[in-house]
């Protein structure tokens, strides 16, 4: 459970201070300066140093010898105090050390770059503020210099809410963002489900630590029914200022998202909006770009979900990402015939995740759709279910004809590597770049002439191509048609007849990174790398967050969690 008011503290409970571990009241003064210690009193400290380590060591053969004896109880109460003498004695030898450390000498801004370095996240966790909390006892500068920096003090990721007095809870996050600086933007994600009681009073005191805060993100997770509404009635007499919102509710029985005031009115400077488990009706907001709508959603119809993401209602979205698992599918003449329902020529990143979703783009039209990429399909593809490839496939093919289409991402769809061979042929003719999860569908790739696929592919991204269960998708196991497919692509490729595409791997092990110097998986692997480099292709390999970052590339939601990494939250700087 956090524990936000320790890890706000300059000490442990209990803990004593730095400076007061040392005797010397001369060495004591230097302990809480940045200042080098004069000769006679460096000599001092080694020379006190040298006498620790003796006494410490006296202890130790003293306590050795009455080990020797475990039968006798009469022992026992002396060891502790040896026990308790020697950890004083190792507190006071640490401090003698300190005096004597290098980086005592760092000026203060180096040491505020490395503070902030160790936290790339602008959401600290729990576990990123202990070891804040860790990094502030290294010494009483190290200490003053985290308090004085601002940035480590403006965003929160907050998953518990400690049970009793919401308002001390609330006082504590107060406290915590002042450090930060009055007017600056600041982010925080907290769940709302256990911990936080119901009643005015509490949704009261939430909502007064929010007021006055220029919010860049702002995560709102598991609010109940009646404290959503509560927020949302607050919204409509003190706007809330953020530019990112998540927001998700606790009930089995989703409320619907409602106001009397407009969304764009309760939320004027949103650009990015995360929602899940509400109902949903079409809204109209000016400056949303990103829209991110969650499995639990609750959406009545196509036609409503077309509304929404109409340019009437979303005039400025760019980036559509879909989960829908609820949206329900009414047999009307819409679903019979296809027929488009909306179109949006914003919008330039789509992400469909799960069959529902998937189907959902058949009523959507994107005129400048740049970035597609289809999730969650396992478990409903089979080896022999071509009719639901076939079905995507034209989905896809219809989507990315746009003459700026570019990237098309497979990597984590689950899809069978014939089937994805298949949709691929049918759907990715003018793809320039491809991410999928290793080259096991090149054994199926159609290669020949007028129906070769992939014909403007630029570069591939593998992201997982070394497994240690299995060596399916290792580029030697299919080199014979990867070199074919390469020769024919050669021949059809509309652009320079010399043009290289790039393959990038993602080795299972950060330690494999260099796998190509040193292949131990398959001694057939430099042979392969060497064929496809004579048919036009580079085989480069890259870490695991590099590849991940390379197929993340265009995301800039709120929420959005690629399946097969850690927690990444895109509020991070996006501009790769």
């Amino acid at each position: 459970m956090d524990n936000l008011l320790e890890q706000l503290q300059y000490l442990s409970p209990g803990e004593v201070p730095f400076e007061a571990r040392i005797s010397d009241p001369v060495l004591k003064y230097y302990a809480t300066q940045n200042k080098e210690l004069p000769t006679n009193l460096l000599q001092n400290c080694r020379r006190r140093i040298q006498d620790l380590r003796a006494m410490i060591s006296l202890l130790d053969e003293k306590r050795s010898s009455l080990l020797k004896d475990l039968s006798s109880y009469t022992t026992t109460p002396e060891l502790e105090a040896l026990k308790c003498k020697r950890e004083t004695l190792c507190e006071e030898k640490s401090a003698h050390i300190y005096l004597l450390a290098p980086f005592r000498h760092l000026p203060a801004e180096l040491i505020a770059h490395i503070i902030k370095s160790s936290f790339p996240r602008i959401l600290m966790t729990s576990s990123d503020r202990n070891h804040f909390l860790k990094l502030r006892h290294i010494c009483p500068l190290w200490r003053s210099i985290a308090f004085a920096t601002p940035e480590l003090w403006r965003g929160l990721k907050v998953d518990t809410i400690p049970s009793g007095n919401t308002q001390n809870f609330f006082d504590t996050l107060a406290r915590w963002y002042n450090r930060g600086g009055q007017g600056a933007e600041v982010a925080l994600s907290i769940d709302l489900e256990m911990g936080f009681p119901y009643g005015q009073s509490n949704i009261d005191s939430f909502l007064s630590f929010l007021n006055g805060r220029k919010w860049i993100y702002l995560a709102i997770l598991d609010l109940s029914p009646t404290n959503l509404l509560g927020v949302v009635a607050h919204w409509q007499e003190a706007p809330c200022s953020t530019e990112r919102l998540t927001l998700t509710c606790s009930s089995r029985s989703p409320p619907t998202l409602t106001s009397a005031k407009p969304l764009s009115a309760i939320l004027p400077r949103m650009t990015a909006l995360f929602l899940n488990k509400l109902r949903l009706n079409p809204f109209q907001h000016s400056s949303i770009t990103s829209l991110h709508l969650g499995r639990d959603i609750q959406l009545s119809s196509p036609q409503t979900l077309a509304s929404l993401l109409s340019p009437v209602c979303l005039p400025q979205l760019e980036e559509v990402i879909l989960s829908l698992t609820g949206l329900r599918q009414e047999s009307n003449a819409a679903d019979s015939t296809h027929a488009i329902l909306s179109t949006n020529p914003m919008v330039k990143t789509v992400i469909v995740r799960g069959m529902k979703a998937n189907c959902s783009l058949r009523w959507l039209e994107f005129p400048q759709l740049q970035f597609l990429r289809i999730e969650g399909l396992d478990g409903i593809w089979g080896r022999t279910n071509i009719k639901d490839v076939e079905d995507v496939g034209r989905i896809v093919a219809r989507l990315t004809a746009t003459p700026q289409f570019h990237t098309l991402s497979l990597e984590n769809s689950g899809i069978y590597a014939q089937n994805l061979a298949s949709l691929i042929s049918i759907g990715a003719q003018q793809v320039r770049r491809l991410h999928v999860a290793d080259y096991d569908f090149f054994r199926w790739i159609e290669t020949s002439g007028s129906n070769l696929a992939l014909r403007n592919l630029q570069v591939l991204v593998c992201t997982d191509t070394w497994s240690p269960y299995s060596l399916d998708g290792i580029i030697s196991r299919g080199i014979d048609q990867v070199v074919q497919w390469l020769r024919s692509r050669r021949l059809e490729y509309e652009g320079p007849k010399d043009h290289t595409i790039a393959f990038y791997e993602c080795p299972w092990e950060e330690e494999e990174m260099y796998a190509v110097d040193r292949p131990y998986k398959d001694n057939k692997y430099d042979e392969a790398v060497a064929m496809a480099r004579t048919a036009g292709a580079t085989i480069l390999t890259r870490p695991k967050e590099l590849i991940y970052d390379m197929v993340n590339y265009p995301l800039h939601c709120c929420s959005y969690k690629l399946a097969s990494s850690e927690d990444r939250y895109s509020i991070q700087e996006a501009d790769h």
